[in-house]
């Protein structure tokens, strides 16, 4: 028998997905709105969960008219990892023309 040691050309294995004891969606966002409701955040909404890894989740607040709370959370752990607040990043909608030239109503 002969051992050879070939590369492989195939991309790395992908991320599998959470256990069954790492942090789902709904859990997700309880934990981010418990933890702006102990902080005395006012004035936020929830915009959003999206899990960005196997382990790591976003949690999305708007803040009132121009900014955002973003929370950061580790799934197996299940604790904040990061909390970010960031200003200034709202805008408002602009109505464009569909044809150049015309007017916008």
């Amino acid at each position: 028998m002969s051992e050879k040691s070939e590369k492989s050309d195939r991309p790395p294995h992908p991320i599998p997905p959470p256990s069954a004891g790492e942090l789902a969606y709904k859990e997700a966002v309880a934990l981010g709105t418990t933890f702006i409701a102990e902080r005395g955040y006012t004035e936020t909404q929830f915009e959003g969960a999206e899990q960005l890894n196997a382990n790591i989740w976003r949690i999305r607040f708007g803040k009132g008219p121009d900014g955002v709370l973003h929370l950061y959370y580790d799934g197996v752990q299940k604790t904040i990892i990061k909390a970010e607040e960031i200003q200034g990043i709202r805008g408002r909608p602009v109505t464009l023309p569909l044809v150049p030239g015309s007017k916008t109503p």
